[in-house]
């Protein structure tokens, strides 16, 4: 009987059967009826009321909701998350660095690369992050524009093509974050030290900056392989509590008062730089929505764990400014990193697009609006996200309920490869942009990872002014061709969606345990009705 009530029950073949569950059999069926095990389906004939299952691997033995290491196991086994330890081929490719010794920079390494370490970076991530993927930095120039970072860990300097770790890398496709416990992408080693962009030590980065005016209006952007060594590790919290002080220098500088500083920079040249960069975000992300964007968040749960990693709290999380500011320039790099790549390598390029809506779900949403008198404009994405906004302003019980409704039309972002895809096929229908990828979160996705290495090539390419063919420079840098390209994306893109299955059971797992104990009387919204079910809104 499946977990998944939408999959049909089947039939185990006899011989998948191991000898350990025989023998459970054999002494009685209501002995096996909390064993959980991993099938795949072997065939499913003409006639038959059932597919005919072989059982491939026992999970255990438990009872649904009461253990959650249990359950997070029967989760993890579900979706074919890779939760063990790294092969001895895949480590034997990591640098050769002792416990509590520091990784030094090789010195010819270092005269590769641009010097950003007297420049003021530093990382805003959750607080209690340990891969610290991004930086920030910004500075304001003669002329009165500002000069932007971003600085991205380096991570394909340690993930080498065709080695063991790289293949272990990309079969896992990324790092999964359940509630209570991570299953990394690459070993610890680098996602939580030497990639880790941790204050206070140098590390290597793929760095964009932009020249911009204030108000965010790219005036030139350069690409570059950089050396940094962050002043500061910020909370979001830090961040937020920063925005929030306003003018009030002191009420800012106590939100930094837990922050440990490293190297000449103190708080107030922090605080200076977060108002800077939060005005530009700001300015920019007003300009992405007027151009078209649409923003449909889907609500979660944070969670408050015990020593035991039991539930004891549970709340929406909430999105803020310092999140959108860390997410605005990310955007922007993700941006100019696919329009780049894709110039360069027009067939080799991993790029990531969002379909349009589904027409006909799309329809049933207008339908529903208008039964319901609720104003609503389908016809692009900018008046989607307008009338969103309107219903927002006049109520917010009604815009979560729409907003959750806008969600069911959309189809899932995936990556591609460019060289398999028709170019009117690229766009990216939620941020209204032609070209977009990922790029800024090489420590737990595999197609930053691949982006990286396009974006050493492009540049390398560029800086010898196309003197080199694509195919040479495609065959020096060892990048996948387009076939192998496109097969790594549709990989990619079905362990992305098993990791958000993933972490949407482990949530959901989590919230009935917290309310077996803590149940919660709630006005609820009733958005739908059948003969024998209500669904309801909290």
């Amino acid at each position: 009987v499946p977990l998944d009530p939408k999959l049909p029950k089947g039939r185990v073949s006899e011989f998948s059967v191991p000898k350990s569950l025989q023998k459970t059999l054999a002494s009685g069926a209501e002995d096996v009826e909390d064993v959980f095990v991993a099938v795949r389906l072997r065939k499913w004939s003409k006639g038959m009321s059932m597919p005919m299952m072989d059982i491939i691997e026992v999970v255990g033995k438990g009872s649904m909701g009461d253990d959650l290491d249990f359950m997070t196991k029967v989760i993890v086994a579900e979706h074919g998350i890779e939760s063990g330890d790294f092969s001895a081929d895949a480590t034997a490719c990591l640098p050769k660095v002792k416990v509590g010794d520091h990784w030094k920079i090789p010195p010819e390494e270092m005269k590769r690369r641009v010097n950003f370490r007297e420049k003021l970076v530093f990382s805003i991530d959750p607080p209690t992050a340990r891969d610290l993927d991004d930086a920030l930095s910004v500075q304001v120039l003669p002329d009165g524009c500002l000069n932007v970072g971003v600085h991205i860990a380096d991570v394909s300097h340690f993930v080498k093509p065709d080695t063991p770790l790289d293949a272990e890398a990309r079969e896992r496709g990324t790092t999964t974050y359940l509630v209570h416990t991570i299953f990394p992408m690459l070993p610890r080693l680098l996602c939580e030290n030497l990639c880790s962009l941790n204050p206070g030590v140098e590390r290597l980065t793929f760095s964009v900056e932009w020249k911009m005016t204030r108000g965010g209006v790219v005036k030139n952007v350069s690409f570059k392989r950089g050396v940094i060594k962050s002043a500061a590790k910020l909370s979001y919290i830090h961040v937020q509590n920063v925005i929030d002080a306003g003018s009030d220098v002191n009420k800012a500088k106590e939100a930094l008062d837990d922050v440990k500083f490293s190297g000449a920079y103190t708080a107030e040249d922090v605080i200076e730089s977060i108002s800077i960069l939060n005005a530009a975000a700001k300015a920019m992300r007003k300009k992405r929505f007027e151009a078209g964007a649409v923003r449909l968040d889907q609500p979660k749960v944070g969670f408050e764990l015990n020593d035991d990693y039991e539930p004891v709290g549970a709340a929406p999380y909430v999105i803020r400014d310092s999140n959108r500011l860390v997410e605005e320039y990310m955007l922007l790099a993700n941006m100019y990193v696919a329009e780049f790549i894709a110039e360069i390598f027009p067939s080799h390029a991993m790029l990531r697009c969002h379909p349009p809506p589904n027409e006909r779900k799309l329809m049933e949403l207008s339908t529903f609006a208008s039964e319901h008198d609720i104003d609503i404009d389908i016809s692009s994405s900018k008046r989607l996200h307008d009338s969103l906004r309107a219903i927002a302003r006049d109520s917010q019980d009604l815009f979560d309920i729409v907003q959750l409704l806008a969600t069911k039309p959309m189809q899932l972002a995936k990556y591609f490869c460019t060289g398999s895809v028709d170019e009117e096929q690229w766009r990216h229908y939620a941020l209204a942009v032609p070209y977009y990828t990922h790029f800024t979160s090489p420590i737990r996705r595999y197609p930053d990872i691949i982006v990286h290495r396009l974006l050493a090539a492009a540049l390398e390419h560029a800086e010898r002014q196309g003197k080199s063919s694509e195919r040479d420079v495609v065959e020096k840098h060892s990048l996948m061709t387009p076939e192998i390209c496109s097969d790594v994306a549709d990989h990619c893109n079905e362990r992305k969606l098993a990791a958000k299955y993933a972490q949407e059971r482990s949530q959901h797992l989590f919230l009935c345990k917290y309310l077996q104990k803590n149940p919660v009387i709630a006005r609820a919204i009733v958005r739908q009705l059948g003969q024998q079910y209500v669904v309801a809104y909290l």
